[in-house]
């Protein structure tokens, strides 16, 4: 299964108005609505105002994958940044705290504190300044994103 993924929001930090869509690949419905949940937390963890937030198949439809491709092609054009997106699996996350607060919790809780740093992601992202409308580039614009996964039992 693909998805399309796409979240408008305004970075208080940077005053900056930001565009972030991409593609993911799951196995099911379930997991494509976990990844997108876990990444909505990750940026209200952030404290970013979140302005719209969508995702939807794309891969059951050629025409609309097509098509839906092709804008992405122009949106990636036009992207002035990148988003840093470190994933975490761990076992039963907050997904209001961070990776080390997590991992704090469960350790002052007595329970093994475990956590699989599994990658770093840098997507595209349009990035304009919130008052001029200027684009704003990967020179001044710098965003991290902990995305937090259950780790899962097999």
């Amino acid at each position: 299964m693909e998805y399309y993924l796409e979240v408008r929001f305004l970075d208080r930090n940077y005053n900056a108005s930001v565009h972030f869509a991409t593609t993911f690949p799951t196995s099911t419905e379930a997991n494509a609505d976990q990844f997108f949940n876990e990444l909505i937390s990750a940026l209200e963890r952030r404290k970013v105002d979140i302005l719209t937030s969508s995702y939807f198949r794309i891969d059951n439809d050629p025409k609309l994958k097509i098509q839906t491709l092709e804008s992405h092609e122009s949106y990636l054009k036009r992207s002035t940044a990148h988003i840093q997106i470190d994933r975490y699996d761990i076992e039963d996350p907050d997904q209001n705290m961070s990776v080390t607060e997590n991992l704090l919790q469960k350790f002052y809780a007595d329970k093994k504190p475990i956590a699989e740093y599994t990658g770093t992601v840098n997507t595209p992202v349009i990035v304009r300044d919130k008052q001029r409308g200027d684009d704003i580039r990967n020179d001044f614009y710098y965003f991290t994103l902990e995305h937090l996964s259950p780790i899962n039992s097999n």
